[in-house]
C-alpha cells in the first residue's frame, strides 16, 4: 500500500517537474 502510493506520488512529481520544465522553455 505505502509502496504503490510512492510510486504515485513519484509519478505525479516526475510530470510535474516535466511539465514545469516545458513552461520555461516556452
Amino acid at each position: 500500500m505505502f509502496r504503490s502510493s510512492y510510486n504515485f506520488i513519484n509519478f505525479t512529481l516526475s510530470i510535474d517537474c516535466k511539465f514545469s520544465e516545458i513552461g520555461q522553455n516556452q
